[in-house]
């Protein structure tokens, strides 16, 4: 037996490194190919400062010119472009317009993430237009300012500059509908054209939505898989009921809107809106509605036993996230349902409770959990031969959050992550599966 290591809970760096921040990268691997070097440059761009990237990337260009067609689609199928200071916006625009007219970026663009703390004018949507973006399947733009407002013409603009979108996911303050009657004969169609075509829509509308999320609602149609939903109910409503094949959604602003999973027989992935009213009785409501619904996080919604008693007839999940329990939540129940329905289990959270609950609950797992390879306890404490046993006892278990004493753990040479979890931690780890833009773009990370 050797002791496996035991880390602890680190924060991935953001795709928007602090200013001063340099990305490690590796040194060359002999025989590398020239599109691999430039990938890993192009990572490393990740890490530099707003001069920085104004005086590189000038001399990148100019280096790469002459041998950069054989490998202009390997780098530029999934751009990654970062606008780390307010006063680069414009420079941002000549950049991408620059790289378009040396390299023909744009005929190679297949997903986009445009992640940007800056204001986000018009000459954005028109930049994309003139780019001519024939390939680009996947776009992704998160703007942090808080003056940032994105408006329907501008999301009509970019469907009709690259008519195969079939993924986009914006991050706005605001989301304006149109302001002009002239607007309707004009883009509303490429809107609507642009919409039906989505497999993948979230729109994360940061202050209270307008009615400009009812004309978008409006025009999903049956190719929609994955959906952030958001808007007036009525809106939501109609969304699904055009909407067959839905399969993962997440919330926006409005709590009330749990009211349209009653209508998405299809759904296999769900988080819920926090502080349900009702949660009790529309709890097994949404179970029975959704047959074939795998992956669960019920948010900041309290599950009672009636709660554990409904889960236990349904079919058995991959995911539950459960972080919140009534007061007389009993033990009984949660122990019932793991026995029952735990044989595909592979990420769980329980509701945080004190050590004899939790080692009880702890060899539950260890006889009805064999897939499990993330348990969280919350902050309740679990007792050493309790997390022992059950790194002995489960192969795939790679994380155990939960409150104990330090020391060495024993087990079979394999990296388990062992303490307490932040909440920003959990939300990532714990977070529903669903479609990635850059698998529906057919390419990879950088």
């Amino acid at each position: 037996m050797t002791q496996p290591s035991i880390t602890p809970y680190s924060h991935p760096d953001p795709p928007h490194a602090p200013a001063g921040h340099v990305a490690p990268t590796s040194p060359p691997i002999p025989g590398s190919t020239m599109p691999d070097l430039l990938r890993d440059l192009f990572r490393s761009t990740r890490g530099w400062t707003g001069a920085e990237r104004r005086r590189n990337l000038s001399q990148f260009m100019l280096v790469c010119k002459l041998w950069f067609n054989p490998a202009a689609e390997a780098l530029w199928e999934s751009p990654y472009v970062v606008g780390a200071e307010r006063s680069w916006a414009a420079t941002l625009l000549k950049c991408l317009q620059s790289m378009n007219s040396a390299f023909q970026f744009g005929a190679f663009a297949r997903h986009l993430h445009l992640l940007l703390p800056v204001r986000w004018p018009e000459p954005y949507g028109q930049t994309l237009r003139s780019m001519r973006c024939p390939n680009l399947r996947s776009l992704k733009i998160e703007l942090e300012d808080a003056d940032f407002t994105c408006s329907l013409e501008l999301l009509a603009v970019i469907f009709k500059a690259c008519p195969l979108l079939v993924a986009i996911d914006v991050v706005s303050m605001f989301i304006f509908p149109p302001e002009s009657r002239s607007w309707e004969a004009e883009l509303a169609m490429q809107l609507r054209r642009g919409i039906s075509r989505l497999r993948l829509l979230r729109i994360h509308v940061k202050n209270p939505p307008t009615g400009a999320l009812r004309h978008i609602n409006e025009s999903i149609s049956p190719a929609l898989e994955q959906w952030h939903a958001d808007g007036p109910l009525d809106s939501q409503i109609l969304a699904v009921a055009q909407a067959p094949n839905l399969k993962r959604v997440t919330f926006g602003t409005f709590s009330d809107s749990a009211v349209i999973l009653l209508h998405t027989p299809a759904l296999r992935s769900v988080r819920l809106p926090d502080r349900i009213e009702g949660f009790a009785a529309f709890f097994p409501s949404l179970l029975a509605a959704c047959p074939l619904l795998d992956q669960l996080d019920l948010a900041r919604n309290e599950v009672d036993g009636d709660g554990f008693d409904a889960l236990g007839k349904h079919q058995p999940l991959e995911l539950l996230r459960a972080r919140e329990g009534s007061n007389d939540l009993p033990i009984e129940a949660v122990a019932e349902y793991l026995t029952r329905r735990g044989s595909r289990l592979r990420r769980l959270t329980l509701p945080m409770r004190y050590s004899p609950w939790n080692d009880h609950i702890a060899d539950v797992l260890v006889a009805s959990a064999p897939r499990l390879a993330i348990a969280d306890f919350g902050w309740g404490f679990v007792s050493r031969r309790s997390i022992q046993n059950m790194i002995d006892a489960l192969p795939d278990l790679a994380v155990v959050a939960a409150r104990l004493d330090s020391g060495p753990f024993i087990g079979s040479g394999r990296q388990i992550r062992v303490g307490l979890m932040s909440q920003a931690e959990g939300d990532r780890l714990m977070e529903p599966k669903g479609l990635d833009g850059l698998d529906l773009a057919g390419v990879g990370a950088l």
